[in-house]
């Protein structure tokens, strides 16, 4: 059962609770709800890195050499442009 705000101020209207007690209600059951654990957009974006990570080491495994000649081909292009920049402190 999903119990908002709402319901409580519809049962203090009813006359089932006074607004006092409806006010302590809600403040516990925010506490006690702030301690559960939640699915976030936080929590999507580190499964979607890992699910990445795993897909990039599948691929390392099927077509490994055609991955570090890319590499080796991008490495001196960074070394040029991308190393300086870096010891600059990424173009401060």
């Amino acid at each position: 059962m999903l119990l908002t705000r709402k319901d409580l101020e519809l049962a203090v209207d009813q006359g089932v609770l006074d607004a006092a007690r409806a006010e302590g209600l809600w403040a516990f059951l925010l506490r006690k709800n702030a301690q559960r654990p939640q699915f976030d957009l936080q929590h999507l974006l580190y499964y979607f890195g890992a699910l990445l990570v795993i897909a990039a080491g599948v691929q390392y495994r099927r077509h490994g050499e055609a991955l570090e000649r890319v590499v080796l081909a991008a490495l001196p292009g960074w070394l040029r442009d991308g190393l300086p920049q870096y010891r600059r402190g990424l173009g401060d």
